[in-house]
């Protein structure tokens, strides 16, 4: 007796569905956490049912190739870059927990807690060279306060012994070299360490951005291929043509709001 043959369909249904799962999954928690309004979840997760349902049982020509596309694109894709914002908002916390230091140090330069609050944080988030700089400054300022801070200094030397330090602070903005205890760039006036820190930050909904794409491209693409496949040619062109300039616009629409 031969060994039953798997059916290919079944095959790729079981590899897309729990994609299907991992996306709807991320939908309501975005829901839940109001990144996505109800509406905006109800429509992704009918989306991502929709498409499921074309891996079996396609619906417009290549359904099941595009549905399978379209389904690692939110299962993997959006996951991913869902952890890397999720970074970034958590540089964008330090960032601000810098700024503050900063600006206090701005407003009193003798303020030698807010140099050891500035090369703590610099020191956590592995800018060595600054951290060293600012304890030192601290340390010159408050001798007779800073004991615990004076060994700190210490260590810290020593592990800037073991690399090639760098003798300046370059802006993260126009490039220009300033020293090392440096808060605003002397060129530009940008505030070096916050953005070091943060990279360029992200918006706080990018997220919500990226689900608001998937779902107008799911739309459009999905419209266009029912057209091409029920209506003749001189019909379906400029339904398709009307769908993707209305596409366009809502994609603008939704990369432009803030």
């Amino acid at each position: 007796m031969g060994i039953p043959q798997l059916d290919f369909n079944i095959l790729y249904g079981c590899m897309l569905y729990p994609l299907a799962a991992v996306w709807c999954y991320h939908l309501i928690m975005m829901m839940v956490n109001g990144e996505i309004d109800m509406i905006e979840g109800v429509v992704g997760l009918g989306l991502t049912l929709f498409l499921a349902a074309n891996v079996f049982v396609p619906m417009f020509p290549y359904g099941r190739h595009v549905s399978g596309f379209l389904l690692i694109t939110a299962g993997i894709t959006v996951p991913i870059l869902k952890s890397y914002f999720n970074t970034r908002a958590h540089a964008k916390i330090d960032a601000d927990i810098l700024e503050k230091a900063c600006l206090a140090l701005e407003f009193d330069h003798q303020n030698w807690g807010a140099h050891i609050e500035i090369a703590n944080q610099s020191y956590r988030l592995g800018l060595l060279e600054p951290a060293v700089a600012h304890l030192e400054a601290a340390v010159t300022m408050a001798p007779l306060y800073t004991t615990a801070e004076k060994n700190r200094l210490k260590l810290w030397k020593d592990e800037m012994d073991q690399i090639k330090p760098a003798r300046a602070l370059a802006c993260p903005t126009c490039g220009h070299q300033n020293a090392l205890t440096t808060v605003r760039c002397a060129q530009c006036n940008s505030m070096i360490l916050p953005i070091l820190v943060s990279g360029r930050w992200v918006s706080e909904n990018m997220t919500a951005k990226v689900a608001r794409v998937w779902g107008i491209v799911v739309i459009a693409s999905a419209i266009s291929l029912l057209a091409l496949d029920r209506l003749s040619g001189t019909v379906a062109l400029p339904i398709i043509f009307a769908t993707m300039f209305a596409s366009i616009l809502f994609l603008a629409r939704v990369l432009r709001h803030r």
